[in-house]
């Protein structure tokens, strides 16, 4: 939802939006959930789906580009109407994509019934054994293996996964991933060796 309107006026635009137009945004979120559900509809009575993955990239190094107080003035009730309407459907692993630290944002969006974040980006410090000491087995993680570790070679690419892997698999809901894109500096080789391990 974020990122949609983020699309369509952009980052800094939309910021200003929200406290100069709310009535303009409020219905372009509208607009943008009738259409996600009128359009997901014919696909809902024909396939069963495993998940579900907000596309939202609402965040950066730091923090996140909007806050609690917007969540819950302008998506909340968005977001709600569209998990209720997945779940209804079967679909309850509820994933949010967000780079950089969308820390603020994970309660209120696992009150609207999210329960799964990724890719947990580890150049923002989303270190999934710290996530998942602050918000417990409730929310199910992916990613938070660093892309910089694969591409400096086997030693450094078995530290990184010996460290994060073992302990979070032995608790479960965690899915080990790269923490985002695979850079081209990571070569064929390592990624070879990360793959095998």
């Amino acid at each position: 939802l974020y990122s949609q309107l983020r699309s369509w006026v952009g980052t800094e635009n939309l910021s200003m939006m929200f406290y100069d137009n709310p009535k303009l945004v409020e219905e372009m979120l509208a607009f943008a959930a009738d259409f996600f559900l009128e359009l997901v509809e014919p696909a809902l009575q024909q396939v069963r789906f495993d998940y579900f993955n907000f596309f939202e990239d609402c965040a950066g190094k730091n923090t996140c580009l909007y806050g609690p107080n917007l969540y819950k003035r302008f998506f909340k009730k968005h977001y709600d109407r569209i998990i209720q309407r997945l779940n209804q459907a079967g679909i309850h692993s509820i994933w949010v994509d967000s780079d950089g630290t969308p820390l603020p944002l994970v309660p209120c969006w696992m009150d609207s019934g999210v329960n799964m974040l990724w890719p947990l980006e580890q150049a923002a410090g989303m270190d999934p054994r710290e996530v998942r000491k602050k918000f417990g087995k409730s929310l199910c993680l992916a990613g938070g293996i660093d892309k910089r570790e694969i591409a400096k070679g086997p030693k450094a690419i078995e530290q990184e996964l010996y460290a994060k892997i073992p302990p979070l698999l032995e608790q479960g809901g965690y899915i080990p991933h790269i923490d985002h894109a695979i850079d081209p500096d990571i070569s064929w080789d390592n990624m070879q060796h990360y793959m095998a391990l």
